[in-house]
């Protein structure tokens, strides 16, 4: 077990080492974070986001969703609007220049996905995919 052990940690610290490189690549291209592209997807994805919404999605602390909101607003990435009611309530909105960003990265991002994939059946990408899920969700169990 304990091979096993050591051969899954440096796996894990290999992918982590490997994707940060590419961050780094990828930030000489676009301003776009990787944690900022998660946010303009998850924005993207609902019809009402709050900065409240955006920090329980991302597992981060209100004051850090909202450095993070304010980053991207400043690269015209994000809008606020205020609602009706409640005034300390604001909903986020992707801009076109957002959409645009998050598009060219998304391209980047989808090609060298496809090229590390490559030679996976559906079947297996399907398995990695819930493996994933299902490490995340026990990160978060013992991480709370």
């Amino acid at each position: 077990m304990k091979k096993d052990l050591m051969r899954l940690v440096d796996l894990m610290l290999s992918i982590s080492h490997l994707i940060r490189q590419g961050s780094k690549r990828s930030r000489r291209v676009t301003p776009l974070s990787a944690i900022g592209l998660r946010t303009l997807m998850f924005i993207s994805s609902r019809k009402r986001v709050t900065m409240s919404d955006v920090a329980d999605h991302l597992g981060v602390r209100a004051p850090t969703a909202t450095s993070m909101i304010n980053h991207l607003a400043k690269e015209k990435l994000v809008s606020r609007a205020a609602t009706g009611g409640d005034r300390r309530i604001v909903l986020l909105q992707v801009t076109s220049k957002g959409r645009q960003e998050a598009q060219k990265v998304l391209e980047r991002v989808g090609h060298k996905f496809n090229l590390l994939f490559q030679g996976l059946s559906a079947k297996d990408k399907n398995q990695f995919i819930k493996t994933l899920e299902k490490i995340i969700q026990n990160y978060q169990k013992i991480n709370v």
